[in-house]
């Protein structure tokens, strides 16, 4: 696949046209990128016939294409730079975003060694440390990190506990996506914990606020313990006047962000609402740390309070272009939420839309526990439906996955939540009374599950219940 494809694929129209006006082309340049524009959203066969046409070799190709996107870069960030890699990131172009990092190194070395090249490796540091697990580079993000701490002016343990909590952190986040209970499991409670007490005398404190939230994650994710992970996201948040100084965004919104979403997640979600509605009341600043996952739950609670307009406007601010653009994890939690959307206000054939373009998104880039909302969303829509008959096929299908899983008792909430759907959808399609345990059950878990399906199973039950 050519890289200049790729790119050039990536970018908004006036970008675009901005390359192909601005970026000089000599000689057999011209007819190069002429053939790759050609094949821009198209199947590209570069085969000795379209070479022919073009004038030239593979080898001759491969090199004007590596001329061409230099010159599209500068064309687009001429100073090139963090700018630049931030520009990739965001794009979803691993590769290039990860050849630049080599190349504007290999520049910064080239000259005389200045804080810029400490900074530029903290800031790459950051970058890396925030991929999604499908294009996280283990081996390139220790490198970075590592040579941050090479290039201070005074390499501390402060400094080195720090590059390893951070990422600790990221690890425990980025794995607990993961089906492999081996690869989950080389992070483990009494890693964090023993590191807690080695750092809780020491005034490491950006490393001291990694480690918190690295056991909040864990308490989150790995083992749910709602009120552990509260009480170490409330230690992390203390540290706020020994660590604001060290981080390019607004540190306080960010904390408060995280507060919020602890309330969400234990259904506290009136003041989940306050502090929510307090940060987005001005655009949320793309460069915030959990940008898109903080979008989305601002979304989900005004589905919740059953504001659909606001959480409309929101997604089409937050989501729109990552959808558009298929960026990865987060183009699927955008069309997750616009299906919760859709499915709120009984748009089924809306809601469908995006439950399938959710599936497809997934299918590329897996990420397990959006597996799980995907399979739940299309079980509610078919209720909403009224096709008792499919929605009981298809609990009966997610049942069986679940039991054959090896992991199975981490899933029993969605076992529990199939078994009593399959008993409704039987119970309707052969026209048989509901018991009134079953429905308490039900309501019971539905408290339990609000936080990610947000009033969705409620309006099921209540469809499931019409006479």
């Amino acid at each position: 696949m050519s890289q200049v494809k790729l790119f050039l694929e990536s970018l908004k129209p006036d970008e675009l046209i901005r390359v192909t006006t601005f970026v000089r082309k000599i000689g057999k340049e011209k007819a190069v990128y002429d053939f790759i524009v050609s094949k821009l959203k198209k199947e590209f066969v570069l085969d000795e016939k379209n070479l022919a046409k073009i004038g030239v070799n593979e080898s001759h190709f491969n090199k004007i294409s590596s001329v061409l996107l230099t010159k599209a870069y500068q064309c687009l960030f001429p100073n090139a730079g963090l700018d630049l890699l931030l520009f990739l990131k965001d794009k979803n172009l691993p590769n290039h975003f990860k050849h630049e990092i080599w190349q504007h190194e290999k520049e910064l070395l080239s000259k005389p060694k200045t804080e810029a090249l400490n900074q530029y490796y903290l800031k790459t540091f950051h970058l890396l440390i925030d991929l999604p697990f499908t294009t996280y580079d283990e081996k390139l993000t220790a490198y970075i990190g590592e040579r941050y701490l090479d290039t201070l002016i005074q390499r501390t343990p402060a400094w080195e506990q720090y590059v390893e909590c951070h990422i600790l952190f990221s690890d425990i986040n980025r794995l607990s996506a993961k089906k492999n209970k081996k690869v989950r499991d080389r992070i483990t409670l009494e890693l964090l914990t023993t590191k807690e007490l080695e750092l809780e005398s020491t005034d490491y404190y950006l490393a001291r606020f990694y480690n918190y939230r690295s056991i909040c994650s864990y308490y989150l994710y790995l083992e749910p313990t709602p009120p552990m992970a509260q009480a170490y996201l409330v230690k992390a948040i203390a540290l706020e006047k020994h660590i604001a100084w060290f981080y390019p965004i607004n540190i306080s919104k960010f904390l408060n962000l995280m507060y919020a979403d602890m309330l969400f997640f234990n259904n506290q979600f009136s003041q989940s609402y306050e502090i929510y509605s307090n940060v987005f009341a001005d655009p949320l600043e793309t460069n915030m740390y959990g940008y898109y996952y903080h979008c989305e739950q601002y979304v989900l609670v005004n589905l919740i309070r059953e504001d659909f307009d606001t959480a409309e406007k929101a997604l089409a601010l937050n989501f729109e272009d990552a959808i558009n653009k298929r960026l990865d994890i987060y183009a699927t939690r955008g069309a997750m939420s616009y299906a919760k959307l859709y499915l709120s206000r009984g748009q089924l054939k809306e809601a469908i839309f995006y439950i399938n373009l959710c599936r497809e998104m997934n299918e590329t880039a897996t990420y397990h526990p959006f597996e799980f909302q995907i399979k739940i969303l299309e079980c509610i829509y078919f209720f909403l439906k009224g096709d008792f008959d499919f929605a009981e096929r298809l609990c009966a299908r997610n049942i069986k996955t679940i039991i054959t899983n090896p992991e199975s008792k981490r899933h029993t909430n969605y076992l529990t939540f199939y078994k009593l759907c399959l008993g409704f959808a039987k119970a309707k399609f052969n026209n048989t009374p509901i018991s009134e345990k079953k429905i308490a059950d039900f309501l019971t878990l539905e408290r339990v599950l609000q936080n990610l399906y947000v009033n969705l199973p409620r309006k099921m039950l209540d469809r499931i219940l019409e006479k």
